[in-house]
């Protein structure tokens, strides 16, 4: 389903009743690390990501892309710390900085690709430290 809300043209996913979540799943290529719920080392931790070069699904439209931003969010233990950067279309990487990475701690990741017109697609994503 798609539709305008303000300023933005959003779509939403269908329920896992008209599609099961592995079904969903399998439409969307893997587009991120650290993999989901990995375990990573405290330091150094890079965020990487395939670059986003496919036409719109069902069209030959292209895609351009001008730029990522990436969200990082320490959400255990408390209190929220968030780590957030704006990139190059060129870029498919971003180290995060040493001091906000904890031992034994929960991160959730988003990778945002801003076209340009300015929709955004986001791949979310998440990780642990080891303690």
């Amino acid at each position: 389903m798609t539709g305008v809300t303000e300023l933005f043209f959003e779509s939403a996913e269908p329920s896992f009743r008209d599609l099961p979540l592995q079904q969903l799943l399998a439409r969307f290529r893997e587009g991120s690390s650290p993999r989901e719920g990995a375990t990573l080392k405290p330091v150094p931790v890079v965020i990487d990501w395939d670059p986003v070069t496919d036409a719109f699904p069902g069209t030959n439209v292209p895609v351009t892309v001008v730029g990522y931003q990436v969200i990082v969010e320490r959400v255990k233990p408390g209190p929220l710390l968030a780590f957030s950067v704006s990139l190059p279309a060129t870029a498919t990487q971003v180290t995060l900085p040493a001091e906000f990475i904890q031992a034994n701690a929960d991160y959730k990741v988003e990778v945002l690709a801003i076209e340009q017109s300015g929709n955004q697609t986001i791949t979310e994503s998440s990780f642990k430290t080891a303690p």
